[in-house]
């Protein structure tokens, strides 16, 4: 039951316009500021096509159609569903692949999400908790970041609250347009990203909780939404299962389900600041209307709990799964209970007196406070909130990694006879760069296309060996790059050196010179050289020691030892704090025969 509408519909209507033109400036500004970064490299190969253009409209018909297949192929290859990048693929056919034109789609979504988000509140609520709701979500770092970012995320959040729009009105009346816009959003929904079937979830058990009607309605109506979803997802099956054949299905980096989890969450939900979310419920009348807003509060409640319950209860039990970024799907929900508790924030009840005073659960009595302030609060309270996500978003979201600053640097740099070694992963940053900046322009050997033996790449270093200075523009986790660095480093030193992430951008000049050294970033340095090469067995412990010098103090880091094969497959891994204590004797262990490293003290890594 929503409150009666006192405020024009044309006003509301402006309102939602201003809000956002003013979210569309704000996540679009500097949107090519930052290089592009893992994930961003992964899109882009996605839907980069080496082809020439076409001429005349039979060309340009199979261009497209090929591009198509090409993006189906790839994705049906790796452990996404295809919806955004096939749109992505059509969007860059239109406007190119520059990086702003890239972001610009997910940019786009969002200002959907908004909008989408709006008419959910409408219809829980009433139109001033949806403009508060638009607010909230447009402010929150969490959107922010990923409206920026070319990714699936923000069309996962419009199709969220598309699919929630849809499912409320299907609700409210079963008609064959609502039933089969209900069912054409949901497959969407599952074709954008796997988490979807979670959001459709929650409307189900929604559904089985609070709608009273159910037996009034034909059971084919009630089910037709569903099964339409279903046959439309009927021919992504086969790839999803060649997805969990081949690559064991969606996974994330292992992060442990546990209170630290919950806690990171709720830490982005609420910027740090959670008092400032329950305000408006203390102060306000919002708690004496639960009753009145039942199952509009019941469905916001699963939206929020049913996805990351779910995502870390099969991390905890099924395999690891659980990443923040993929409960973004929640964030209308979020940003709706927080707008519900503003929007009657020292609000006027329908009744007065002392039924009022009986039922009001604020710590102030409404009827004490001024007309004036009973109106200004609210506003100031959704400032203050949306100036606190705001000011908190370079807390959670650090700047991307510099590629094309180094890039640019190395081939400005780089003169045109001095050949490179390199091995640039399609799917990487640095092909991207490459194709704007040539770094495997001139002499240039690629050793990514194939699985390198030391052999081998003695050869080639041995093809370079008269050339005054030789690049290398490598991965530093992958075997092949050190035994190039181990041909290199005998009678050269490095007279360039650069790196961001895993990629090094080193030049070796002839000459002897000091040790190899590496730094990482401006925290650690490595000064030990080219260590000795280890041989493990199975069933036989591993152990290595290294010597780290910190470059400033350093305090509750970790440092991330990594045993990789072929092209950066990483078999186990351990985390390395430093930095907390005193410099202390500590030795890494791996046993060959586990994948959970374990440590022990004897030998020294200096931090």
């Amino acid at each position: 039951m929503a409150v009666q509408q006192t405020t024009p519909k044309s006003v509301n209507i402006l309102s939602v316009a201003a809000i956002l033109l003013l979210a569309f400036l704000l996540t679009s500004y500097h949107l090519t500021r930052e290089s592009l970064w893992d994930d961003e490299g992964y899109t882009i190969w996605f839907v980069h096509d080496d082809a020439k253009a076409p001429e005349g409209i039979v060309q340009s018909a199979q261009f497209i159609r090929s591009s198509l297949t090409n993006v189906f192929a790839r994705v049906s290859a790796d452990v996404h569903p295809p919806l955004y990048f096939l749109t992505l693929d059509a969007w860059v056919l239109l406007t190119g692949d520059s990086i702003y034109t890239v972001r610009l789609l997910s940019t786009f979504c969002g200002l959907i999400a908004l909008a989408a988000t709006y008419a959910v509140g409408k219809q829980l609520f009433d139109p001033q908790t949806a403009l508060i709701a638009v607010v909230i979500l447009a402010t929150a770092s969490f959107f922010v970041y990923y409206t920026r970012e070319a990714r699936m995320y923000t069309l996962l959040i419009a199709l969220s609250a598309l699919s929630m729009w849809a499912y409320l009105r299907f609700q409210q009346q079963a008609t064959i347009w609502r039933m089969v816009v209900y069912g054409a959003v949901m497959a969407a929904l599952l074709y954008t990203h796997y988490v979807g079937a979670l959001i459709i979830l929650t409307q189900i058990v929604h559904f089985l909780i609070t709608n009273k009607r159910t037996h009034r309605l034909p059971l084919r109506r009630l089910i037709f939404p569903y099964i339409l979803a279903a046959i439309l997802y009927l021919p992504w099956l086969p790839a999803l299962l060649h997805q969990i054949r081949a690559q064991g299905g969606p996974s994330a980096l292992p992060v442990p389900t546990d209170w630290a989890a919950i806690s990171a969450l709720l830490l982005i939900l609420t910027s740090g600041n959670w008092g400032l979310y329950v305000a408006p419920f203390v102060i306000g009348s919002a708690l004496t209307k639960i009753r009145e807003y039942k199952n509009a509060l019941i469905l916001l409640a699963l939206w929020l709990l049913i996805t990351p319950l779910i995502l870390l209860a099969v991390n905890a039990w099924i395999r690891p799964i659980f990443q923040i970024r993929y409960t973004i799907a929640i964030l209308p929900a979020w940003a709706l209970l927080i707008a519900y508790g503003l929007r009657f924030s020292f609000q006027r009840s329908a009744v007065s007196g002392q039924q009022y005073a009986r039922k009001t659960s604020g710590i102030f009595s409404v009827s004490s406070v001024p007309l004036w302030f009973r109106f200004i609060l609210p506003i100031a309270l959704l400032i203050w909130l949306a100036y606190t996500q705001l000011a908190m978003y370079t807390q959670f979201w650090p700047d991307k990694p510099r590629w094309e600053e180094a890039v640019q640097q190395m081939t400005a740099i780089r003169q045109p006879l001095e050949p490179a070694i390199t091995a640039i992963s399609p799917q990487s940053p640095a092909a991207y760069y490459d194709r704007q900046y040539g770094i495997r322009q001139g002499i240039a050997l690629d050793l990514s296309w194939r699985w390198q033996e030391t052999v081998g790449i003695n050869r080639y270093v041995e093809h370079v060996a008269d050339s005054p200075s030789v690049w290398v523009v490598m991965p530093s986790n992958v075997v092949s790059t050190w035994d190039t660095i181990v041909g290199l480093s005998g009678g050269r030193h490095v007279g360039y050196r650069d790196s961001v992430m895993n990629m090094i951008f080193y030049r070796f000049d002839a000459g002897e010179g000091d040790n190899l050294h590496f730094r990482f970033g401006d925290d650690v340095a490595y000064d030990g050289g080219i260590g000795h090469r280890l041989y493990a067995r199975a069933g036989e412990p591993f152990c290595f020691h290294t010597s780290l010098t910190a470059l400033r103090p350093l305090e509750n880091e970790k440092i991330e030892w990594q045993l990789t094969q072929g092209y950066g497959t990483v078999r186990t891994a351990l985390s390395t704090e430093i930095g907390h204590t005193p410099p202390e004797r500590r030795s890494i262990f791996h046993p060959a025969s586990t994948s959970r490293p374990t440590v022990r003290r004897g030998h020294t890594i200096c931090a």
